[in-house]
């Protein structure tokens, strides 16, 4: 199976199925997702489960499978979703791999309709940038909160946008960055992740109205610091609102400078930028611009990625939630250290709150059987592509009193997957 096409498997498909919407097709209606070559679209396949297994391990580690959907997929077959754009459809159809663009009950693909309810207004999602959009929302919660919140700018974005992360704790303006336990929830790398700032933004509203009301968050609050970073892709998140690009994943670099943006050559997967073993092979991370793993010229070389960076050293963090592919099980271990090979993605990460620095490279990962990967191999083996982008400020945890409370694990990890 070749690696270099770039396609998504994804496991959640109920998630993924195109929302139903007013608007229906016409028969006779040309389809321009199948000939759209520029365009991401949802598709089919049934397949053996060797080649389940072979797309799983080539691709990007959104892990597919779902057992045969009833009658949907004969004796030793599997169903997979696939997102793809049409170049990518047409040569993996030409490798022997019969995908099938998918269509709602209304005749429409994922993206006709993504396009009709962008175009009704949506109820829920908002972009970054819109007027009362995600960024608005922040910078008008530390308004009405002085007390307990901080805004902080942690970079710009490629296009120049803000890239904000409030700070919530109490006397927040008044006690430095960093000077407590720290955690940070954000989200996400991957722009069409629409479910990631949700998950963050909520849980931080959560935290700064249960402050007012319960006196163990006020103690929590009064010994840790808890960040939220809705975003931190907010130009690829911004273009999933526009039409025809709901299923974009990456940041908008112009890789090939002709001033447009497009799927056959352009954007940075941001989750795959780190320095961290950046390159370290072609499978879970991409030098071709095209593929949706693409990891860049170089090492941190997107804005997105500096700006996380930075934030990471300044503070420090003892917990950090990234909601970027939620994963299906919580998994402890080293931030980027004890994962297979082939498990290239970012998901919660989390280390102990009772240490000041990440753990050694020797550390084991520890997921529940029905989580383990398959290919898991030694935690020693590095990460392939993308690699941890965890700050290793022990020397300023260090400086912090051994006597504050840590920030403790909690069960606030969302578990939904793209």
């Amino acid at each position: 199976m070749r690696k270099f096409l770039s396609i998504l498997l994804v496991a959640s498909l109920p998630l993924l199925a195109a929302p139903s919407v007013a608007a229906q097709r016409q028969p006779g209606d040309a389809t321009p997702a199948a000939v759209d070559n520029d365009r991401f679209e949802l598709y089919r396949a049934v397949v053996d489960r060797a080649t389940a297994e072979e797309l799983r391990q080539d691709y990007d580690h959104d892990v597919l499978t779902s057992e045969p959907l009833s009658e949907a997929a004969p004796a030793g077959k599997v169903v997979v979703d696939v997102i793809l754009s049409g170049v990518a459809a047409q040569k993996l159809r030409a490798e022997g791999v019969n995908v099938q663009l998918r269509r709602n009950d209304k005749g429409q693909t994922f993206t006709e309709a993504a396009n009709a309810r962008i175009a009704a207004g949506q109820t829920v999602y908002r972009s970054y940038s819109e007027p009362g959009g995600i960024e608005d929302e922040l910078r008008r919660t530390a308004r009405r909160h002085p007390r307990i919140t901080k805004l902080v700018r942690m970079g710009r974005s490629l296009q120049g946008q803000p890239i904000l992360a409030l700070k919530v704790t109490k006397n927040a303006r008044r006690v430095p960055n960093g000077k407590r336990p720290a955690a940070l929830y954000q989200g996400p790398q991957h722009a069409r992740e629409w479910i990631s700032p949700e998950v963050t933004r909520r849980l931080m509203h959560h935290f700064i109205a249960a402050y007012g009301r319960n006196a163990r968050m006020r103690r929590l609050m009064s010994h840790n610091e808890f960040w939220f970073a809705p975003v931190v892709n907010p130009d690829g998140y911004d273009y999933t609102f526009t039409e025809d690009n709901r299923l974009w994943r990456k940041n908008l670099r112009d890789n090939d400078g002709d001033g447009q943006i497009s799927a056959s050559a352009d954007g940075v997967d941001l989750n795959r930028n780190f320095a961290s073993n950046w390159g370290y092979d072609d499978e879970g991370s991409s030098p071709v611009p095209s593929s949706q793993v693409y990891r860049g010229t170089r090492p941190a070389s997107e804005p997105e990625t500096r700006a996380q960076n930075r934030l990471m050293r300044r503070i420090g963090f003892n917990f950090l939630v990234n909601t970027t592919r939620p994963p299906s099980c919580c998994c402890t271990g080293s931030a980027g250290r004890s994962t297979p090979r082939r498990r290239t993605t970012s998901s919660t990460r989390r280390w102990p709150a009772t240490t000041r620095s990440p753990p050694s490279r020797a550390s084991t990962r520890t997921c529940p059987p029905s989580c383990t990967p398959p290919t898991a191999r030694p935690s020693t083996t590095p990460r392939p592509g993308m690699g941890s982008w965890a700050s290793r400020r022990s020397s300023a945890n260090a400086k912090r009193s051994p006597t504050q409370t840590p920030v403790t694990a909690s069960s606030t990890s969302p578990t939904t997957r793209r």
